[in-house]
């Protein structure tokens, strides 16, 4: 692994608003179907990290490119204390709606950054309906886990994510689940391979879907 792999990221989390749902028919017309209004939660949420590119000073980072042609090396800095906000890439930015990003430490700061901990307080309970993570300039992480709790203390596996389908057994022990992600329950905590490729470099999504029982799933944009 390059010791200049790095995580550049947004997060949306969307829950269904039931209070304010209407119902509508195919042709528009009402009294027909319930299609529940959906809120990002993200952005009025709480968010913290353990690490951030540039918080213990300036830090380069080079962009992983396509080596085809040639290309010279994408390189820049991050810095927490700069007065360019260009170089600063506070957790805050993964949230705030705006072209910012949140960017995590490179490898060459030492390798305990390949373990980096996003946590995001809700602020009370919510059914939530899809977890959205946005690479920016940065391939989609590749061993991961996305976790739940009620207390913010016990947290437990929503969702495993692997670099192969052999890294699920290996890394969490958890049967892959092969191809595009299928599930039999709301329940299921599977492990998927399938969004843990290295293409695209910059701009991958992940897309959770956690309601609707087996017709949830989860799909790239």
């Amino acid at each position: 692994m390059s010791p200049s792999v790095f995580l550049a990221a947004w997060v949306c989390i969307a829950v269904t608003c039931r209070s304010s749902a209407q119902y509508l028919s195919e042709d528009g017309g009402p009294n027909k179907g319930l299609f529940p209004h959906v809120i990002n939660l993200a952005t009025g949420a709480r968010i913290t990290t353990n690490a951030t590119c540039g918080e213990d000073g300036p830090e380069e980072y080079c962009k992983l490119t396509d080596h085809s042609g040639n290309r010279a090396p994408q390189c820049g800095v991050c810095d927490a204390l700069s007065p360019d906000t260009s170089r600063r890439h506070p957790i805050t930015n993964a949230i705030d709606g705006t072209n910012s990003w949140w960017q995590s430490p490179t490898l060459a700061a030492g390798r305990h950054y390949e373990w980096v901990t996003i946590t995001i307080d809700l602020k009370q309970v919510y059914q939530v309906a899809y977890v959205i993570v946005k690479s920016v300039i940065s391939p989609r992480p590749g061993n991961w886990v996305l976790e739940r709790s009620l207390d913010g203390r016990k947290f437990q596996p929503w969702q495993y994510y692997a670099l192969s389908d052999a890294e699920c057994l290996a890394a969490f022990g958890v049967p892959p689940t092969r191809g595009r992600p299928t599930y039999t329950s709301d329940t299921q905590v599977i492990c998927t391979s399938y969004f843990s490729r290295l293409n695209p470099l910059e701009g991958g999504e992940i897309h959770t879907s956690l309601v609707n029982g087996p017709a949830r799933s989860i799909w790239p944009v």
